[in-house]
């Protein structure tokens, strides 16, 4: 005992000698707990990340005193955690660091009216309290935020100080200061802020704390009313009047409006022709010279569309622009009239802010600006970058020293040029809002002193990070280097004509003289000078030769759409919204479905878009569908129809509200409140009221909407494409509307009693706005009317087809509605896009004409599927599914490629090669699904795959469920989470079989044996290596593979057949031994008998009636014996008993067979019934069936007459369902929808009918009621 004690005093006071600094860390809020603890002599132990599951308590046991230092998000903690830790070692500080996150805000306005009293307000808005127009806010805790703000506190209350280190913006700045308000008061909380994670950074701003910006707080509290008035007061119009999910708000609004004028001009363009006239002259050295005619005599000529709108200009046309070609190739002399030279310098570029990154991102990189601010934040989090929420261009002088490093060690000491230098100075001042003490978005300087170079970033980093910390790299060293200086030369060349005539070409040309700032960052594409390149040496009065003229044809092209690279530089412009909030605004645009990307009419959508539910999916049919969103691509900004009605409403009834003036002004107070040029609270009511009260304010417009404006008023989209001569929209033509269940067609109704006749609006035209004109709605709906246009009769049958269409296009139906099937086309002709190709403005032009729909492809449509050939004595068939075209093969498909023919002429050689590529090589199945591959585990891709309910993880067989935050945007998530997820979800015993049966679960079953290679295989296997030596590419391989197996002889597929059947019978035997030993481990686990297939009992509990056979059963009973002597397995005896009874046309001989079965079975059932009441056994019912042939028809009829009796009469809503059920078909594959599905629709619809549409069905009901009264006496 006195051995053990001496031991422990001697450890103790060893530790005490060595002082370290260790890091511990919480769950949720993430925390890191930086404390002075000790080591042992070994140096073993320097920094520990204590359990997520240790208690705050249990960690500060003992503890010198800390300070509390809390972050805006989790992904910090750690490296800020690890840079405290080295300063309270190296400064030898007497207290510690706890590093905890807050997870974003903590507290929001409440979702609930604080009371009933509104004052002379209309609508009542949450969390905002209006009484006597104070606009006062009522803050709540954010539901889920209890837990950490629980933690907060008891870290809190045990430090002896607390620094808010939230976000430097005014949404970390009121983070802040709600922290304050619900933190202990009794601590001291300081307010630290820095733009970049670095040592120096954290250092400086723990060393020199300040106060909470309340300028900065009242800003953020001011938009969020603003923001709160407006969603609780637009919003719930908009749901009422055109559909539920969308949405209005200050700056979303004004961006739909700006999409929503674009467009208008390009659907109000009109292409103009005009030509132009360039030509090819030669020097006397052969020399080339590229140039354009300019002038004829003195008048200039017109070369662009700008240059049409000068009428003193010559305007040609391709045909006098030809005749005067051919006669100046005559002309005798041209001579080079002047030569001009000049030398040009372009300025390098302003470092990065928050605007400019993601206009270069979205041109540069190709991403979207959401993708961009969430690379950057994460380059951020992890000390890479500065911060990336700026408005200011400002470098530091620190940072101008190691750029001059950098600068200098990679492209030598002259290409360094100092801020003060004139070729670098801003061409425009910073926004007189944006902070000094925020720099430019730029590396960050590491440790040594240095940037990090790209090509030494951490491997681990994705591609989209490291491609973006690449041009923030390059444009921070090329805003310090030298301009670009070119030579430019310009050379006019004329040409004298017989008669005298003069004309003047231009030739441009550039060399570069020094590159400057593009050695680092290149040249942008947007700023090429539009030139003919480097000019042969020329000079004036030089005589040369006219080797070529060439008149060319131009149109004038309309205004091109947003990109978002665009829309961000417009809103800029326009002083509208702020960077900060660019990306959140054209989220939130996408999300509502106000502007896509449609696909092109060649390709699907893509299914990249997070899954929605609720009242979005109604904005989202509202729009199109994915028709119209792409399905969340991110292409040109293209505004929906429900934009172009939710503008139209608002510019007539709240113009202010979509005025980018107005809404510029509202956001220049914002930033005065916000430098505290604004500070009364008189002030912010002033500024309130001016946006929301009054008669000219928000919330008397939209009660003004509310009143005065109609459901149908409101939905009309009014497109200019539908304007008559006057501008107006006629009452007597049909109108486009958008309501809940997508676009559609109606017939203005003339004296309101009717319902007027309407038709949906076609997916793919509600994509393509530029289709819809007067002629194309009145054919829609005109076939819609007549039930669909008839085409003709089917050649077979005589079954009349018909081309109708539906919410997603337009699809065929063969038969009348009584005994009818659908069937769909191909995506180009069933979307309906591309209709201006077929001029669909001709006056009485109907649906087939507009598709280019002929009766002989109807007729092939509709007998789909056919049989294009056959592999392997199995049919490969061809038909149209709800994906597509596609090929049928042994039960499984493979998409049909429009670049490998139609669905109607794909021939045998196409149809061999795309079934051995897709399915029998297993190239479609791996791939089938797969939105992104992260990379590999334990040699397995761990993948992400689209579901029938969402996006999941995958890896082999494991499939586990993917984060809400990564459902927008998938291919981001980080391998390594998403590999923890994996193994949390499922990690069976490598190379075992794991059951999920609940009675079997956790047992590990042994592999089971690899099913064996058809003769077709062994021979591809025999002969893949020759035929691969000569054809390189794998489609070119299965083809010849495919065609060499069709030529071979009988007597040489001998061979691989006999290996088949020597392979198939060590599988048979390998898997009777698996089964065996798999009961057997069944067995030892349950200790009961053996389950499955096994041991399979009957599964009739108890004697009754055999089950009736179907028809097709009866066929398979009688052909069972022919088709199994060839000695073929279960498996091929019913792929070919199914091919017979699909090539079978007669089939009445069976359906009999099965029809007396049914009848036998019901005797039988009816005679158990009874027996069962008179305790009969089930011998004596089959014993006395025999006698009960014949069922007494007065009996019959007394069942009938009892159950007539007992019959309701149907309801109002009852009879609303018979009468549309019929018409619920899923309008995208033509076929009817399932009986769930069209309950709910159906559902929908009679809940939206107004009340004389009910009224017609209740008295429908009443008089129903009447009549049965009457027949039941």
């Amino acid at each position: 005992m006195a051995y053990i004690i001496s031991q422990a005093l001697a450890l103790f006071f060893t530790v005490m000698m060595h002082p370290v600094v260790m890091v511990a860390s919480f769950h949720q809020p993430r925390t890191f707990f930086v404390r002075t603890t000790y080591r042992l002599p070994s140096n073993t132990v320097s920094i520990l990340f204590a359990n997520a599951r240790r208690s705050s308590s249990a960690v500060r046991s003992k503890e010198r005193p800390y300070r509390l230092l809390i972050v805006e998000s989790p992904s910090k903690c750690n490296t800020i955690a690890k840079i405290l830790s080295k300063y309270v070692e190296e400064k030898g500080l007497s207290f510690d660091y706890q590093v905890l996150s807050c997870m974003g805000h903590i507290r929001d306005l409440s979702q609930k009216k604080i009371n009933d009293d509104q004052g002379d307000f209309p609508y009542p808005v949450a969390g905002v309290d209006l009484r006597n127009a104070a606009y006062l806010p009522s803050y709540v805790l954010i539901p889920g935020k209890e837990k950490i703000v629980s933690q907060l506190r008891s870290a809190a209350s045990s430090a002896e100080r607390v620094l808010l280190a939230t976000d430097p913006d005014r949404e970390g700045e009121a983070m802040a200061w709600h922290l304050t308000q619900v933190l202990d008061p009794n601590v001291q909380m300081e307010r630290v802020t820095f733009t970049e994670i670095t040592p120096t950074a954290i250092a400086a701003a723990v060393e020199k704390p300040t106060n909470v910006n309340p300028h900065l707080v009242r800003a953020q509290e001011t938009r969020r009313i603003l923001d709160r008035l407006a969603g609780f007061t637009v919003s719930p119009v908009l749901w009422k009047k055109i559909a539920p999910g969308l949405s209005a708000g200050r700056v979303q609004s004004v961006g739909m409006a700006l999409t929503v004028q674009r467009e208008r001009e390009r659907l109000m363009f009109q292409s103009i022709d005009y030509a132009s006239i360039s030509g090819v002259f030669i020097d006397e050295r052969k020399n080339q010279i590229n140039a354009k005619l300019v002038s004829i005599g003195e008048t200039p000529v017109a070369n662009s569309a700008k240059d049409l709108e000068n009428e003193a200009k010559i305007h040609l046309d391709i045909d006098n622009a030809s005749s005067w070609v051919h006669e100046w190739m005559g002309a005798s002399e041209w001579v080079v009239k002047t030569v001009e030279s000049r030398p040009r310098q372009t300025s390098p570029p302003e470092p990065y802010k928050t605007s400019t990154l993601q206009q270069d991102a979205v041109r540069r990189l190709g991403i979207s600006v959401q993708q961009t601010m969430r690379a950057a934040q994460r380059l951020y989090e992890q000390g890479l970058i500065s911060y990336m929420r700026t408005d200011s261009t400002h470098l530091s002088d620190d940072v101008e020293s190691v750029i001059k490093e950098t600068v200098v060690h990679e492209f030598g000491t002259d290409q360094h040029l100092s801020k003060s230098d004139k070729a670098v100075k801003k061409k425009k001042k910073d926004s007189k809002f944006a902070q000094e003490a925020h720099e430019a978005i730029r590396p960050t300087i590491q440790p040594d002193g240095r940037f990090i170079a790209p090509d030494l970033l951490d491997l681990s980093l994705p591609e989209v990070e490291r491609s973006l910390y690449r041009v923030i790299y390059r444009r921070t060293l090329a805003c310090r280097m030298p301009p670009l200086v070119t030579n430019q030369t310009t050379a006019i060349i004329e040409g004298i004509m017989e008669d005298g005539l003069t004309v003047n070409f231009r030739a441009s040309g550039s060399v570069v003289l020094d590159p400057g700032f593009t050695r680092a960052y290149g040249r942008d594409d947007d700023n090429n000078d539009d030139d003919y390149g480097q000019l042969p040496p020329i000079q004036g009065g030089q005589k040369i030769q006219a080797h070529n003229l060439t008149a060319a044809n131009h149109q004038t092209q309309p205004p091109p759409r947003y990109t978002e690279a665009s829309f961000v530089k417009e809103l800029e412009a326009l002083g509208v919204g702020r960077p900060s909030t660019y990306a959140s605004t054209i989220q939130i645009l996408r999300d509502r479905a106000y502007v896509g990307s449609p696909a092109s009419s060649s390709s699907p959508p893509r299914n990249s878009r997070k899954a929605v539910s609720g009242p979005a999916i109604s904005a989202i049919r509202a729009a199109g569908g994915d028709e119209f969103t792409g399905g969340g691509a991110r292409g040109p900004m293209v505004p929906s129809l429900t934009a172009f009605v939710v503008c139209t409403l608002l510019e007539k009834h709240c113009p202010s509200y979509v005025d980018p003036d107005f809404t510029a002004r509202m956001e220049e107070r914002l930033d005065q409140i916000a430098s505290g040029e604004i500070d009364s609270e008189e002030d912010r009511k002033q500024y309130l009221n001016e946006f929301y009260a009054g008669e000219k304010g928000l919330a008397a417009q939209v009660k003004r909407i509310d009143e005065t404006v109609t459901a149908d008023d409101a939905r009309r989209a009014r497109l200019p494409n539908l304007l008559d001569d006057n501008g107006e929209q006629g009452t007597e033509d049909v109108g486009l509307f958008v309501g809940p269940w997508g676009p559609y067609v109606q017939i203005v109704s003339q004296n309101g009693l009717d319902k007027p006749s309407s038709a949906p609006l076609p997916a793919g035209m509600a994509a393509d706005l530029s289709t819809i004109t007067p002629s194309v709605l009145k054919a829609l709906l005109s076939a819609r009317q007549d039930g669909g246009l008839l085409l003709g009769n089917h050649p077979d049958n005589e079954k009349p087809i018909y081309l109708k269409t539906g919410r997603f296009g337009a699809y065929l139906q063969l038969g009348d509605d009584e005994d009818s099937s659908t069937h769909s086309l191909p995506r180009q002709k069933a979307i309906m896009r591309d209709l201006d190709d077929l001029n669909p403005d001709t006056e009485g032009i109907d649906l087939a004409q507009m598709l280019g729909l002929t009766f002989e492809e109807a007729v092939g449509y509709v007998s789909l599927p056919r049989t294009v050939c056959t592999l392997e004595e199995l049919p490969i068939t061809a038909s149209i599914g709800p994906y597509g075209p596609y090929l049928k093969y042994n039960n499984s498909f493979v998409s049909l490629d429009p670049k490998d023919g139609d669905v109607l002429s794909v021939d045998t050689d196409v149809a061999i090669r795309v079934v051995t590529d897709g399915i029998i090589n297993g190239k479609a199945k791996s791939s089938r699904g797969v939105i992104a591959e992260l990379g590999e585990k334990d040699g397995h891709v761990v993948a992400v795959k689209k579901g029938r309910y969402g996006s999941y993880l995958n890896w082999k067989k494991v499939n586990a469920k993917l984060p809400a935050e990564y459902a927008g945007n998938p291919s981001d998530i980080p391998l390594e989470l998403a590999w923890d997820l994996i193994k949390e979800k499922d990690s069976p015993s490598a190379g075992g079989t794991s059951l999920k049966a609940s009675k079997t679960k956790g047992i590990v079953l042994p592999r089971a044996p690899k099913r064996p290679l058809s003769a077709y295989l062994h021979f591809c296997a025999a002969k893949r290596p020759e035929v691969a030596e000569t054809t390189p590419k794998l489609g070119e391989i299965s083809k010849k593979l495919a065609k060499l197996w069709a030529e071979l002889g009988d007597s040489d597929r001998d061979i691989y057949l006999e290996l088949a059947a020597t392979a198939k019978e060590e599988y048979s035997q390998a898997r009777a031994r698996w089964e065996q030993d798999c009961q057997k481990i069944l067995n030892e686990s349950k200790g009961s008998q053996p389950r499955g297939r096994m041991t399979m009992s009957s599964t009739r509990a108890k004697e009754g009636p055999k089950r009736p056979l179907s028809a097709y059963l009866h066929f398979c009973a009688a052909k069972r014996p022919e088709v199994a002597k060839d000695g073929r397995n279960l498996g091929e005896i019913s792929k070919e008993l199914a091919r017979l009874w699909a090539s079978t046309l007669d089939r009445s001989e069976y359906e009999m067979l099965a029809e007396e079965d049914k009848k036998r079975y019901d005797r039988e059932l009816q005679l158990q019934t009874k027996g069962n009441r008179r305790g009969t056994s089930s011998a004596e019912i089959k014993h006395t069936a025999q006698d009960e042939v014949h069922l007494k028809s007065t009996a019959a009829e007394e069942f009938a007459s009892k159950k007539l009796a007992t019959v309701r009469s149907p309801s109002a809503y009852m009879i609303f369902c018979k009468e549309v059920r019929p018409q619920m078909i899923d309008e995208k594959t033509g076929e009817k929808l399932p009986f769930g599905e069209a309950s709910k629709r159906i559902a929908t619809m009679w809940k939206e009918c107004d009340v004389n549409v009910k009224q017609r069905f209740e008295k429908m009901a009443a008089e129903e009621k009447e009549r049965m009264l009457l027949v039941n006496g």
